[in-house]
């Protein structure tokens, strides 16, 4: 199943009434709690155990760096190539819906 959310906040709402996801896609730029925070939040508190994979709209120096201390297991720049993406979700993500145990 996939779902969207506005924000990181909306996004805590989803992940805190008990949906499971096998990845999650995260915005690192969004209104009212950015993707960034969100995913501090949600794996300091624990909310899901899914690979969280970031979207950036301006791959810098750092963004990786940001991505990953956030909590992230990989980052892409958007536009999404979907090559791309397919990648990291299949090294994260597999079909199966469990991530690898070398994430």
């Amino acid at each position: 199943m996939a779902e969207a959310a506005s924000d990181g906040a909306e996004a805590l709402e989803i992940l805190r009434a008990g949906q499971r996801y096998s990845a999650i896609l995260m915005d690192c730029q969004m209104p009212i709690m950015d993707g960034i925070e969100a995913t501090r939040v949600i794996c300091e508190s624990g909310l899901s155990d899914a690979p969280i994979i970031g979207l950036t709209a301006y791959a810098m120096l750092g963004d990786r760096e940001r991505c990953l201390a956030a909590g992230m297991v990989d980052y892409t720049s958007k536009p999404v190539q979907l090559d791309t993406l397919r990648l990291i979700l299949d090294r994260h993500a597999p079909r199966h819906g469990t991530a690898n145990a070398d994430r």
